[in-house]
């Protein structure tokens, strides 16, 4: 089971991380935990509550941020292929195609994170308005601190100039209530 570390029991907050979508610059500001491979708590709603249970849940502030889902496929192949000793896919077709067996946390909804029960979290903020967003966060919590960008994607061209109509259409089926629950359009 996943760690839920993403808690503060005193500002009664959860963050909800899903990856490649800017949270270790939370993670380093609220939880002061430094951005080192393997920090991030990609915890979803079920996991925080089979450990706290439903009362903590929807008793405390819960947040996290979205990001465009062609975009955020393009972060995690870049991502992988760049960091890891081992990578299996000679290019961003097979990952798309492929990629769910060897990296199935890549292929989670942000909306698994974002909802439960059917139900939204209290706040979603997205990358694309990241720092105007992150305002809301930190007036609710009532912190005055800066979000750091960490663990940016480097040498990396615009997203969508690696996608043709195959691999955009991938993406597409894959998030699908992504694209519709945040609004996103390539």
């Amino acid at each position: 089971m996943p760690r839920c570390k993403n808690i503060d029991h005193n500002l009664r907050i959860i963050f909800l991380h899903p990856n490649r979508c800017g949270g270790k610059s939370i993670e380093k500001i609220i939880f002061n935990r430094d951005p080192v491979k393997g920090s991030a708590d990609h915890s979803l709603p079920k996991h925080f509550v089979k450990m706290f249970g439903e009362e903590l849940w929807h008793n405390y502030y819960k947040f996290g941020f979205s990001r465009n889902p062609w975009d955020r496929s393009a972060s995690l192949y870049f991502y992988r292929k760049n960091t890891l000793n081992y990578f299996p896919f000679s290019n961003f077709y097979e990952y798309l195609c492929n990629g769910i067996e060897e990296f199935p946390h890549d292929f989670i909804t942000q909306s698994e994170y974002f909802f439960y029960k059917n139900s939204p979290i209290n706040f979603i903020g997205k990358i694309e308005n990241y720092q105007t967003d992150f305002l809301i966060v930190r007036q609710h919590l009532k912190i005055n601190k800066d979000l750091p960008q960490l663990n940016r994607s480097k040498n990396r061209s615009h997203y969508r100039d690696l996608f043709d109509n195959t691999t955009k259409n991938i993406v597409e089926k894959w998030f699908y209530k992504d694209i519709s629950n945040f609004g996103y359009i390539f």
